[in-house]
Order: C-alpha cells, then structure tokens, then sequence
C-alpha cells in the first residue's frame, strides 16, 4: 500500500497540510493585526493621526489626557462619579482593592496600562538622551505613574515593575530595590 504512494504525492500532502496550518495560526492569533494591515491602519493609530500631537506634549499632559484631569489620581482611582479615557460611556472602573479585579474592567485597564507603558517607555528614551541620574529617573517615574493609581494591587502593577525593573538594568545598569517599586505607586 505504501509503494503506491510516490515521493511527489507525500511532499505535496506535507506542503499543502503545512500551508493550512500556519493560515490557521496566523488567523487564529493575528487575525487583528491583519485586519488592520488591509484597512491600512498601523497599530499606534486609533482612527486618527495624532502622532505629532503627542510627541510635542509633556508627560504631565499625556498622563492627564488617559486619565483625567486629576493631578492626585482620586478621580482615575474609579470612584463615584468618574470614568476612565478608554472606557465606555458611562462605565465605570472600580478602585482596586486587594481583591482581583473583573474579568469586565480587564480590557479597559489593559488599555490604561498600555498607555502609562508608552510614557514609561518615552521617559526611558528621554533619560537615555539626556543622561538622567538615579534619583532624578525615579522621580519622574513616580511622577508618571502618580495618576495612574488605579492600576495599583492589579497584575498591571506587576506587569509595570517588571518593566521598570527590566529596562533600568538594560538602558542604566541600575537595579531597583522592593522599596523604590513601592515608594513609586505611593
């Protein structure tokens, strides 16, 4: 039965099976990014080109923008009242408390988080330039992150201090001690 089957027809069954299966993955896992591939969108576009907006605001102002206009984080903290940039309308996200947060507040906390990342990111790319030292990098993180207490007693906040962690030891050789991660979320 096997010799009936030639060298050809296995190969070509390999190759068309192999085919099928990475467009089923590729679909499967980046069937998003495709979609916006043909509708010709990158992925820092949100329906509009705000590009050269934001590169020429400060990160107080970009803070404020995701979050509100709070400067002590109450408002983005999610109590009554007020919502977060990004969130539905007339959705409401909670404080977080040691509890863990819902499964329905994930994806507007995702988006908020992505956003502080992309400061965190920028002040890294700033401090790099500009040869920042220690004490000054730290205050500017917790300037940044000081809006975003919402976040705070999440897996975000983890997420965020692996990042802190990661990218002081690659761009400045500096560890950051438990204490500074602390002092950094208030």
């Amino acid at each position: 039965m096997l010799k009936s089957i030639s060298w050809l027809h296995f190969l070509e069954f390999v190759l068309i099976g192999t085919a099928i299966y990475y467009c089923w993955y590729f679909l499967k896992f980046y069937g998003q990014e495709l979609q916006n591939w043909v509708k010709g969108r990158r992925p820092d576009q949100e329906g509009s080109s705000r590009g050269a907006i934001v590169k020429d605001m400060s990160v107080q102002d970009r803070a404020a923008e995701v979050v509100g206009p709070s400067s002590t984080g109450q408002a983005a903290a999610g109590e009554a009242g007020n919502t977060l940039a990004g969130a539905a309308p007339g959705r409401q996200i909670p404080a977080a408390t040691e509890k863990s947060v819902s499964a329905a507040d994930t994806p507007e906390l995702f988006k908020v988080m992505e956003k502080l990342l992309d400061l965190l990111k920028s002040i890294v790319q700033e401090a790099t330039e500009n040869e920042l030292g220690r004490e000054e990098l730290l205050d500017r993180f917790y300037q940044t992150i000081n809006g975003f207490h919402h976040l705070k007693k999440t897996p975000y906040e983890v997420a965020i201090n692996n990042y802190l962690i990661r990218a002081c030891s690659t761009n400045f050789a500096m560890q950051l001690t438990e204490e500074e991660l602390k002092s950094l979320w208030g």
